[in-house]
């Protein structure tokens, strides 16, 4: 069976996500996400006009967590990973594990993006975390910096991806984001300080290794965590 060429797209940015999960090479791992996104960005906008896309279009991806309750970790993680993709993301309890997933909601392909950056970022924050500090609260701080590293560097791509125009001229972000909110009920993040009681030099350790996580150059940020 021949593929159609939004297999063929699909099968491009899986693979590049796939590099983008290898943790041994943090340069080409790097490389391969923007490239990913890149590739999102140019069929979105002159494969696909976003004023016909359909519910079908649409739709939504899980991610694990590994927990039963909500992680602040996760939960600033997966907004970070949703803002870079124009997704929104919530909670859910997945009736299987008992445990709590993270969901994204949007486009299916820039869905399927979230769930595999938020696999390799967190795969990332946990191993570094696990090999470079030691005690339970300095890896958990160190989890919390790296999740605000993150987010430091989609601040930084989002100022460059704001600039991007539909074939209508509509900056794209926007535009789906507004086909997001129409087509799923709207999700609230709740805004609060980053806590944790490990180090404060285990937390400023992993907010630089987050900065450099496979996504783009660092700037300055903030936190922003999932609705429960």
């Amino acid at each position: 069976m021949t593929q159609s060429h939004d297999d063929k797209v699909m099968t491009r940015i899986k693979n590049l996500l796939a590099m983008a999960g290898d943790t041994s090479s943090p340069n080409e791992a790097a490389i391969a996400a923007r490239r990913a996104r890149k590739l999102m960005d140019e069929y979105q906008i002159s494969e696909m006009d976003l004023s016909t896309v359909e519910g079908s279009d649409m739709g939504t991806t899980d991610g694990a967590t590994g927990h039963k309750t909500a992680s602040r970790f996760h939960g600033q993680l997966a907004v970070s990973v949703a803002t870079i993709n124009d997704c929104q993301v919530k909670y859910v309890r997945n009736k299987i594990t008992g445990k709590l997933d993270i969901r994204f909601e949007g486009m299916l392909v820039d869905t399927v993006c979230s769930a595999e950056m938020f696999r390799y970022l967190t795969q990332q924050a946990y191993q570094q975390a696990e090999r470079r500090e030691q005690g339970r609260a300095n890896r958990h701080a160190y989890r919390m910096g790296f999740a605000a590293g993150v987010n430091c560097q989609v601040k930084e791509i989002m100022a460059e991806r704001n600039a991007l125009k539909t074939t209508a001229g509509t900056a794209l972000v926007v535009c789906k984001m507004a086909m997001v909110k129409q087509h799923f009920a709207p999700v609230k993040y709740r805004h609060s300080n980053t806590r944790f009681s490990g180090d404060r030099s285990s937390f400023h350790s992993g907010v630089v290794a987050g900065k450099k996580a496979g996504l783009n150059r660092q700037v300055n940020g903030g936190q922003r965590r999932l609705a429960g």
